[in-house]
């Protein structure tokens, strides 16, 4: 089992860096499936969102990472610079004071 996760987790990666991020989202999907909590999956998804240019979904994602595991620092400094972009300034500062 951890087997497959960690392929479908490695094709999700690939699919990103080649830039098709809707495989890549898809991929990113069947992980949280199976464990909703899967922080490399997450943080995957926000970066897919970001790199689409979902801002509220990158958003979300980067949040709940982060109710997760509050302890990784690209995740703050990524969704502070998406809240500020969104005018979003007391909390993108509390997120830079954090990375």
């Amino acid at each position: 089992m951890m087997a497959k996760v960690i392929a479908t987790l490695e094709e999700a990666t690939a699919l990103f860096e080649k830039g098709s991020f809707g495989r890549a989202e898809s991929a990113c999907r069947r992980l949280l499936r199976r464990d909703k909590e899967s922080t490399s999956a997450l943080f995957l998804m926000a970066l897919i969102h970001q790199e689409q240019k979902k801002t509220d979904a990158a958003i979300a994602a980067y949040r709940k990472l982060i109710e997760i595991k509050s302890d990784i620092p690209e995740a703050y400094y990524n969704l502070g610079i998406l809240l500020s972009n969104s005018g979003v300034f007391a909390e993108a500062i509390q997120c830079q004071k954090k990375h």
